[in-house]
């Protein structure tokens, strides 16, 4: 929830339909813990925190890929891109851009 209220994210409410009984407690929720002001906006504390939670998650998430080794990651986000590639252009789709402000075509980052 944290991503969705920061910067151009917050579209995300909208696109996703969330309700505003979820959106609204979800809001006064960050805001009691001091992560969002009173207009919403991300805190330093805030920022904080979502820099810490996603440094987490990226430990977590990288056992995988590890044990992969760069070169089976990298065939792998190939055979991926390539497969993601033929669907867009099978769906007439040029451009894909993702919620968290990912687009496409994705460049190799290792």
């Amino acid at each position: 929830m944290l991503i969705v209220m920061t910067g151009e994210a917050r579209v995300i409410r909208f696109n996703s339909r969330w309700p505003d009984d979820i959106w609204n407690p979800a809001v006064a929720a960050l805001q009691k813990r001091g992560w969002l002001d009173a207009s919403g906006t991300l805190t330093d504390e805030g920022l904080a925190a979502r820099t810490r939670i996603e440094d987490e998650t990226d430990g977590l998430a990288l056992g995988p890929w590890l044990h992969l080794g760069k070169e089976l990651t990298h065939r792998l986000w190939r055979l991926l891109r390539d497969l993601l590639q033929v669907i867009l252009d099978q769906n007439g789709l040029a451009q894909l851009r993702t919620p968290i402000g990912l687009s496409w075509p994705a460049q190799w980052a290792g």
